[in-house]
C-alpha cells in the first residue's frame, strides 16, 4: 500500500460516522484490503450491531508476536462550530480534516499500511504480527473490555497504540477508574423534612467521607505525577419543596502505577459499610463502572528504544518519551495479560476538538515509523 492509497483509505473512513457506533462500516472498509493481501480475519460482534475486528499476519514460523492495536469509534462533533465539515474528510493545505482524524483513524489506518507493506516485503520471517481494532473505546474501553472477558483478546510479546501523541514515545497512562454512586431515600414535604430522609443529604455526607478516606496525593509516580480524584457529577431532587428520596453522583479517579485496583474497590466498599453502622437510614450504592489499568514500560525496554532509534531516520525531530494524558485500550491488554512492553505513537494533538485533524505529512511518516519499528523489533527477536 502506497502512500496515496493509504490517504485515500484514511478519506474512505473518515467519512463514515462512527461517533460511539457503527464501527461495523469502518470495517467493511479495512477487512477486505486486509484480506486480499492474505491477512486472516475474524470480526466479532458487540452489543449486537456493532463490530471488533482482529487480523493475522502470520509468517508460518513460530516466533514472537507483536500487537498492533487502534479502535474505530468516534466522539460526538460536539456543539462547537466548524469550519471544516466533520465527515467530508477534507485535505486544504497539506491537512486533513475530520472527526477522527486525530483521536484515531490517522493512527489505525498507518498501522494497517504498515502491516501491508510488511506483508509485501515477506515480513516477519518468524511469528507474527496481530492487529486488534476495537468497538466502544471512548466510553471507557468497554469494547476491548468485551474481547477480555470472552477470552478473545490475543496473546502477544509487545504492543504498539496507535493513540495520538504528536508523534511522541509515550510509555506511560494513567488508570481510570470511574464510580457511580446512588442514595436512596424517603420523600416528604418540604416544610416537614424530618419526616423523610434526604437522599441528596446522604450523598454529601458519602461524598465527604471519600474526600477524608482517599487521598489521590499519597500516591505519585515520577512520569504521570499524582493520582487524581475529582467529583464531576452531583444530581438529586425534583422540585425545591420536596424532600429528595434520590441522587447520583460520578466519581473520576486516575490511578498510578503501583496502585492495586481491587483493593481500591474494597476500601470504597468499607466506606459504604461504615456509613451503614453509623447511620441507619443510610443506603447506598456503588458501581465501578469504568477499570482501566495504568501502564508503564521502562524506558530501556527494547520497543521503546526501537521507536526513539527509528525516529530520528523518519521524522523531522526526533521523538521524544511521553506519557498519554488519558486512559487506553492498552489497559485491558495489561489486564488480559500483565507486564506487556508497551507503546502508544501516533500523529496529532487535537483529538476531540473543532475541526480536528492531522497533517498528510505526519500521517505518512507515521506509516513508515511504525514499519521500522516493527521490522528492527522482528529482526532483534530473531
Amino acid at each position: 500500500m502506497n502512500n496515496e492509497q493509504a490517504l485515500q483509505l484514511l478519506q474512505d473512513v473518515l467519512k463514515v460516522n462512527s461517533t460511539n457506533g457503527n464501527e461495523t462500516a469502518v470495517a467493511d472498509l479495512i477487512e477486505p484490503i486486509l484480506q486480499e493481501a492474505g491477512l486472516e480475519t475474524k470480526r466479532y460482534s458487540y452489543k449486537g450491531d456493532r463490530t471488533q475486528l482482529i487480523a493475522t499476519l502470520d509468517s508460518g514460523v513460530e516466533g514472537p508476536t507483536l500487537g498492533l492495536t487502534g479502535h474505530m469509534d468516534v466522539v460526538p462533533i460536539g456543539d462547537n462550530p466548524w469550519e471544516h465539515e466533520p465527515f467530508a474528510a477534507e485535505i486544504e493545505d497539506g491537512v486533513i480534516y475530520g472527526r477522527g482524524a486525530c483521536d484515531m483513524k490517522g493512527g489505525l489506518i498507518a498501522l494497517v499500511a504498515a502491516a501491508l507493506r510488511l506483508k509485501a516485503e515477506k515480513l516477519p520471517k518468524k511469528g507474527k504480527i496481530i492487529l486488534v481494532f476495537t468497538a466502544d473505546e471512548e466510553m471507557g474501553g468497554k469494547g476491548a473490555k468485551d474481547l477480555v472477558d470472552q477470552d478473545l483478546l490475543p496473546y502477544v510479546d509487545a504492543l504498539i497504540c496507535a493513540e495520538p501523541t504528536n508523534l511522541q514515545v509515550a510509555r506511560a497512562h494513567k488508570g481510570v477508574f470511574w464510580l457511580s454512586l446512588e442514595t436512596q431515600g424517603r420523600t416528604a414535604h418540604g416544610s416537614t423534612p424530618k419526616k423523610g430522609v434526604n437522599a441528596v443529604e446522604k450523598m454529601i455526607k458519602w461524598l465527604d467521607r471519600i474526600a477524608q478516606t482517599y487521598h489521590a496525593d499519597d500516591h505519585e509516580d515520577d512520569l504521570l505525577g499524582q493520582s487524581t480524584m475529582s467529583f464531576n457529577q452531583i444530581s438529586g431532587g425534583s422540585v425545591v419543596n420536596v424532600v429528595p428520596d434520590r441522587a447520583q453522583a460520578q466519581v473520576d479517579i486516575r490511578t498510578v502505577p503501583g496502585q492495586d485496583h481491587p483493593e481500591l474497590y474494597a476500601s470504597f466498599e468499607q466506606i459504604i459499610k461504615d456509613l451503614e453502622a453509623e447511620d441507619p437510614d443510610f443506603k447506598g450504592q456503588m458501581d465501578l463502572f469504568t477499570n482501566l489499568y495504568p501502564l508503564r514500560t521502562d524506558d530501556q525496554d527494547p520497543l521503546v528504544q526501537i521507536a526513539l532509534e527509528k525516529s530520528k531516520d523518519i521524522l523531522d525531530q526526533a521523538a521524544g518519551l511521553a506519557a498519554f494524558s488519558g486512559g487506553t485500550d492498552c489497559a485491558e491488554f495489561i489486564r488480559h495479560q500483565a507486564d506487556i512492553p508497551t507503546i502508544i505513537i501516533g500523529p496529532g494533538q487535537s483529538l476531540h476538538e473543532p475541526d480536528e485533524h492531522i497533517t498528510v505529512s505526519e500521517f505518512y511518516q507515521s506509516i513508515a515509523w511504525y514499519q521500522a519499528i516493527i521490522r528492527q523489533w522482528f529482526e532483534q527477536k530473531d
